[in-house]
């Protein structure tokens, strides 16, 4: 419902249609309403952290199995102990993420798949002339380009991609949530908002720089010290954003003189963007199922411990 709004606040403004007003006020209605049911619901059913369900049980003695062990599924659900606002309750840790929390993470995973795919799809279908080494995927999307509704579509899916990426990453520091939704954000409203048929668009240079510059500071914003995972520590991410900054420099050189790589410039820049939150959420992936597998044996063991001590 959202993107449909989207979409159509974005062809009124755009188009500049008599309606510009109502789409806006719909889509702000809409995105503020959804916040407030799901806030709503997290408090009824105290919803717990990713991949740990929790649901009310009577209390039990230790070494018993609480009401609804023997339910299906339910084999690896067991008391907390004095776990604060959860004590009392059964706990069952999934070792996986939720449904959306996995389709968004495999959206950033298969991202430096989706742009060059995208853009040899749209370059394909371009007239005879287009030069990839020299021309800007902007070109591709610009208001006259042939089916342009390729590289748009392209762009706006890899940006709701990372702005979702960016609400189910919990395991990522807040900054880099925060980063890598902007960045999404930038590149969504960089293809909805095209550039001219002649001439540059202020809108979409700024959407574009917005993307480039998250991106570019997502690395540092992402990584914790200490982490389990060399890929999340502070040394990857200054080597990584060094590569990124001279890849942002040297595209900004080209865009700036009129060079003559101005598309080899920006294909490498967005491909090593998009390569390092793929990178990044495959190895949050990988820590999750492994510290949800640490809890389930560490409760079997509890249980066991518990069951000892009462015989």
């Amino acid at each position: 419902v959202l993107v449909a709004l989207m979409a159509w606040f974005g062809l009124e403004l755009l188009l500049g249609g008599d309606r510009l007003g109502l789409a806006q006020r719909v889509l702000v209605v809409a995105q503020t309403v959804w916040p407030m049911v799901v806030a709503v619901a997290l408090f009824r059913n105290r919803t717990s952290p990713e991949g740990v369900e929790y649901r009310p049980a009577a209390r039990v003695q230790p070494g018993m199995d609480a009401p609804g062990m023997d339910e299906p599924g339910m084999d690896d659900r067991r008391t907390v102990p004095g776990d604060g606002a959860h004590d009392g309750y059964l706990r069952r840790s999934t070792g996986r993420l939720r449904p959306v929390s996995a389709a968004a993470c495999w959206v950033v995973i298969l991202g430096p798949v989706l742009v060059p795919v995208g853009s040899w799809l749209a370059a394909a279908v371009q007239p005879p002339g287009y030069d990839p080494v020299r021309q800007s995927l902007s070109t591709l999307g610009r208001l006259g380009a042939t089916d342009r509704w390729i590289m748009t579509g392209t762009l706006v899916l890899l940006g709701l991609g990372y702005v979702a990426g960016a609400l189910a990453l919990t395991g990522a520091p807040l900054r880099g949530r925060i980063a890598l939704g902007l960045g999404g954000a930038g590149t969504m409203f960089a293809g909805l908002l095209p550039q001219p048929e002649t001439g540059s668009s202020a809108w979409h240079m700024g959407a574009a720089t917005l993307g480039w510059v998250a991106f570019v500071c997502w690395p540092l914003a992402a990584s914790r010290h200490p982490s389990a995972s060399p890929l999340l520590g502070r040394r990857a991410a200054w080597a990584v954003t060094g590569v990124l900054l001279v890849l942002l420099g040297w595209f900004f050189v080209q865009l700036r003189t009129g060079g003559s790589h101005i598309g080899l410039s920006e294909r490498l820049l967005i491909l090593a963007q998009t390569l390092w939150p793929a990178v990044v959420v495959a190895a949050l992936r990988r820590e999750t199922v492994r510290r949800a597998a640490g809890t389930v044996a560490l409760d079997h063991g509890r249980t066991s411990v518990d069951a000892a001590r009462a015989d």
